[in-house]
């Protein structure tokens, strides 16, 4: 396995445990959680996450769009490198401390509730973007598979949310961040 799938496969993989755990506190809240539900709602959050994936891309392009092709690719490795790291720290710090989450049922969220928490993950979702463009040279395939990715996440979340509550979160966001800050140190060791 070459070091473009690995990373491939390490942001998958810590992009999708935040999914599944932002969605895990969600599918925790909720009173009735049948497949229609978890499709649907799993769908609305990934397609914020899909629209931050294809804005990380665009993002990507248009620093790559100047005159200096030597110095963009830098500024965008080093951007890259910066966003996962920050995260990864983010996560770890989040995983020792705890946050105290209270589960309460309640009733259908509304569509801004399903966006504002899809947002919650934008960061993450838009660096990881990023990475993929960046890891994938380009090419278009990896960050859709990330999105396909995040879907199954988010489905799973919801389920787990639902009938699990939040157990194992902590040692969720441990795991999420120790597979961010091995992607981050690697996109940073790349060259």
């Amino acid at each position: 396995m070459g070091i473009q799938n690995m990373g491939m496969v390490l942001l998958a993989a810590g992009i999708a445990l935040c999914m599944f755990e932002y969605t895990l506190e969600f599918g925790a809240t909720q009173a009735h959680m049948g497949s229609v539900k978890i499709f649907k709602l799993a769908g609305l959050l990934s397609l914020v996450q899909a629209a931050l994936l294809l804005l990380s891309i665009l993002f990507s392009i248009l620093i790559l769009q100047t005159d200096q092709p030597f110095w963009t690719n830098k500024i965008l490795h080093g951007i890259i490198t910066a966003l996962l790291l920050y995260y990864a720290l983010t996560v770890l710090k989040g995983a020792v401390k705890g946050d105290g989450f209270e589960e309460r049922r309640q009733g259908e969220p509304q569509l801004r509730e399903i966006f504002r928490q899809g947002l919650r993950a934008g960061g993450k979702t838009f660096a990881a973007g990023m990475a993929a463009w960046y890891l994938g040279r380009h090419n278009l395939w990896q960050p859709l598979s990330l999105w396909a990715v995040l879907f199954a996440a988010a489905a799973g979340g919801l389920m787990y949310g639902f009938w699990y509550g939040t157990r194992w979160r902590k040692q969720i966001c441990f795991a999420e961040g120790i597979l961010l800050l091995l992607m981050g140190l690697g996109v940073f060791v790349r060259r």
